[in-house]
């Protein structure tokens, strides 16, 4: 009983070390067709040749979509119907569907004052175009002319002229709306609040979601909107009148 115990141990072991083995060996077979087929490809890749063919014939089959599923929950498989589904949904997605809300620009009450848009219409000064330049990373990447922003700020007093006059206008503009967003922007909101983050809402979302089980007199409700494409849906001629509400002028609102 002992001995053939231990034969059936030793066979056990035996097999798993052939195991590792076939393994490493299938391994070393595989990594050898691999290679060989980038040999191939290399050689043959980007010749008219029956190999070429046949590897586009597989890349084709590989990104070719057998199947989607559409909003009412079921599948589509015919290939005109793929296509017309598809083109469908993102003309959806990319086309004003909701006309603005009348009602809703009625709640918005003129915030800036005629002060306010003669300031973020006046010519900008050297010393807001300097500032634009020295705010630039000095270490970012080169643009079309090959210099870095340290370029711009080294050489500032032989070039300010140039660059004043050919400077760009959207960051002094950036600038100047920005000094104006504590009038229009609510602080109880954490996005684009100088000093917030965003990312704060998370936090007090699960703070809300952790106590509102709490008994408490009354009842309590969670209202969760989704906002999902947001930028992709946003309604031009809706944005212009909130802005004219706010009372941006003309100026101001065509540059936007």
């Amino acid at each position: 009983m002992r001995a053939e115990r231990e034969n059936s141990e030793g066979a056990h072991i035996g097999l798993q070390k052939a195991q590792v083995e076939f393994r490493h060996a299938l391994g070393i077979e595989e990594q050898f067709w691999s290679q060989q087929t980038r040999v191939k490809w290399l050689s043959s890749g980007d010749r008219n040749s029956k190999f070429f063919y046949v590897a586009a014939g597989q890349r084709r089959m590989q990104g070719m979509i057998h199947r989607i599923k559409i909003v009412e929950g079921t599948w589509v498989k015919d290939d005109g119907d793929i296509a017309s589904e598809t083109i469908q949904f993102f003309s959806d997605l990319y086309s004003e569907s909701v006309s603005p809300s009348s009602k809703l620009l009625q709640l918005i009450s003129p915030i800036l004052m005629q002060e306010d848009n003669l300031a973020l219409e006046d010519i900008p000064s050297m010393e807001e175009a300097k500032h634009v330049i020295h705010a630039m990373d000095r270490d970012s990447t080169a643009g079309p002319d090959g210099f870095t922003g340290k370029f711009f700020t080294f050489a500032w007093d032989i070039i300010a002229q140039d660059m004043y006059n050919a400077i760009v206008l959207s960051r002094i503009l950036s600038d100047r709306v920005a000094a104006l967003l504590p009038k229009i922007i609510f602080l109880q909101q954490s996005g684009f609040v100088r000093g917030r983050n965003i990312t704060e809402n998370y936090l007090l979302a699960q703070e809300v979601i952790a106590g509102i089980g709490k008994k408490l007199r009354g009842e309590n409700v969670v209202l969760k909107l989704d906002m999902a494409k947001a930028y992709d849906g946003v309604s031009w001629l809706h944005l212009t009148r909130v802005l004219r509400k706010f009372g941006f002028g003309k100026h101001i609102i065509d540059m936007v």
